[in-house]
């Protein structure tokens, strides 16, 4: 298996990165497997948080994802989500443990639907994980901790400000707050709650603007209170080799940035409405 994903991430070039920087990110990513497996598995434990981990376009990412959860004390059970019913997740990823529960769906599901389907999931905590970022269990240890302190926001490690008007994106590696998450998402039921409510005041009600719209779930996430969400610098965070590749990243998506701004600003002016 490690082979077969190794092969796979060779062959998925990121089209914006030299062969030298998509195999630096290879290797980078080996040596994050290998400091993983130096964190034994736990059985069952005290925790209290939900992770939700969804696979969209990189099944080979997940075995490694949930393992390095499966060494976190405070999680309690981990959701792996097949949001992409064309992918057969199950040749890349079989459960190993009782903690782990997998949901499979006849249809694709949105980056917002990962919301609905945690609604029926009582917890305190919840944790999403995006698929093409790799944590050590310190690191998500570290962010679980940051949301106990300060439970009034959500937390993460990875965000975007607003300038001009725009987002200016790839805020890490500091202590403060940030206008929008991005990739990793430390949040409570309260959270949980506002952005569902959100997400039905907001919808578009035309069904052609649904997809755009479904990219937008980080962004509903931190408009879910009226204080700024936080990042945290926990240390290196570690890249899927295909973090930006055109046709796998939704990032790489037209119309992604402008979809998102237009969103923002919607939210900026039901806000500030009395």
């Amino acid at each position: 298996m490690h082979f077969r994903s190794t092969l796979r991430r060779i062959r998925q070039k990121n089209d914006q990165l030299s062969w030298a920087e998509h195999v630096a990110m290879i290797c980078r990513l080996a040596v994050w497997e290998h400091a993983v497996k130096a964190h034994p598995i736990m059985g069952e434990t005290n925790g209290d948080v939900i992770v939700y981990v969804a696979n969209f376009a990189r099944p080979q990412n997940i075995a490694p994802i949930v393992r390095s959860l499966l060494a976190c004390p405070s999680i309690k059970r981990i959701i792996v989500s097949n949001n992409n019913p064309a992918c057969d997740l199950e040749q890349w990823f079989r459960p190993t443990s009782d903690r782990i529960t997998v949901l499979h769906y006849d249809n694709p599901q949105s980056c917002l639907m990962r919301y609905t389907h945690l609604q029926n999931i009582g917890s305190p905590i919840y944790l999403i994980v995006d698929d093409d970022v790799f944590l050590l269990p310190s690191q998500v240890e570290h962010l679980i901790a940051e949301l106990r302190t300060d439970p009034a926001v959500p937390h993460g490690l990875v965000g975007q400000r607003w300038e001009d008007d725009h987002f200016q994106q790839g805020v890490m590696y500091e202590e403060r707050t940030v206008d929008a998450l991005n990739r990793i998402y430390a949040f409570t039921a309260s959270h949980l709650a506002e952005l569902l409510r959100l997400t039905e005041l907001m919808k578009p009600a035309d069904s052609s603007k649904l997809r755009a719209f479904g990219w937008c779930d980080d962004i509903l996430l931190s408009c879910s209170v009226g204080d700024k969400p936080r990042i945290h610098d926990c240390g290196p965070i570690i890249d899927c080799p295909t973090q930006g590749k055109q046709g796998t990243a939704v990032w790489r998506e037209d119309g992604f940035f402008a979809s998102r701004e237009e969103l923002y600003k919607r939210l900026l002016t039901a806000q500030s409405s009395p």
